[in-house]
């Protein structure tokens, strides 16, 4: 499994986690969240060094932009994180 496929199912198995399911289901879909938070913790901790690292930060929106000439670089770093 890619990391793109983990980060796209996270908000769908954590819906699914709250769910009254059987014990032993609930035991291990429980699992499989904890180990993709813990895939998107790290990929969002690298996500953000990558805009840290190739933006400006907006003082009004307090959001980063990443100039046009880092675009490119951008996208790949996070294209290869995300087929990782």
């Amino acid at each position: 499994m890619k990391t793109y496929d983990i980060i796209g199912s996270r908000d769908a198995l954590t819906k699914l986690s709250q769910m009254p399911l059987p014990m032993a289901i609930a035991v291990q879909l429980s699992r499989n969240v904890e180990e993709i938070t813990a895939v998107f913790t790290v990929f969002d901790k690298k996500r953000r060094a990558i805009f840290e690292e190739y933006g400006t930060l907006d003082k009004d929106t307090e959001m980063l932009t990443v100039l046009p000439e880092h675009k490119l670089v951008v996208q790949e770093q996070l294209d290869e994180m995300l087929n990782a």
